[in-house]
């Protein structure tokens, strides 16, 4: 896996571009979440935030930007659509994929709205808002010294069933197709109704966010 040294560590975000690495993947960028909150609130800049995910983060990638294209919320390249694509982790471990938007990116706002919805993702504003405490002493990487690097397979952190692959991209994004699919991967890799049971119970003990958070702490989720 390839390292990178960012030239202008958190500078010019809006005017930043999507690059490639050597071996084609798009690049992954880490950061401080604080450091991220601190100059999205500067530059009042915006993205796509989506939670837990694990695998490979280069088809997530693809495939996120499949569903907008053909969607037709996004018109222009990949790399013109968005600035930066960012990987935060939790205290907790759970790692979460944010899309920074470019400023000038033509983007359709309420077709956008819409899939955010059906997603389970969370605009970056309200998610630096609503999840701030899950970050308290994750930040371990200083400003002056930012890596970023091209990610391809990494198993997701904490995932308490790794061997229950659950197939989100694509999917219908209401609660009930979510668990559906979910329960029967979890049928087919062999757990017990107790540990199903156990999914569910936790899953619907919140709102769809949470649901969505917990299906992708129990399984390895795409």
């Amino acid at each position: 896996m390839s390292e990178y040294k960012l030239i202008t560590p958190l500078g010019g975000m809006d005017k930043a571009t999507l690059l490639k690495s050597e071996d084609g993947t798009w690049r992954v960028h880490l950061y401080p979440f604080q450091s991220l909150a601190e100059k999205c609130d500067q530059e009042g800049l915006e993205g796509l935030v989506f939670y837990g995910v694990g695998g490979e983060l280069q088809k997530w990638i693809e495939g996120i930007y499949s569903e907008l294209k053909q969607s037709k919320i996004v018109t222009k390249p990949i790399e013109e659509t968005f600035s930066y694509i960012i990987k935060l982790t939790t205290t907790k471990g759970r790692n979460d994929l944010v899309f920074l938007f470019r400023v000038k990116a033509h983007i359709d706002i309420g077709k956008l709205a819409i899939f955010k919805v059906g997603a389970g993702a969370s605009w970056l504003s309200d998610y630096i808002v609503n999840y701030r405490d899950q970050f308290d002493g994750a930040d371990s990487v200083e400003e002056d010294s930012i890596e970023t690097r091209s990610e391809t397979v990494e198993p997701v952190i904490g995932v308490k069933y790794p061997d229950v692959k659950v197939q989100l991209v694509g999917l219908d994004g209401n609660a009930y197709s979510i668990m559906g699919r979910a329960q029967k991967a979890a049928r087919k890799a062999g757990l017990t109704k107790d540990q199903i049971d156990e999914y569910i119970n936790e899953a619907t003990s919140g709102d769809y966010n949470h649901l969505l958070a917990v299906t992708m702490e129990y399984f390895d989720c795409e």
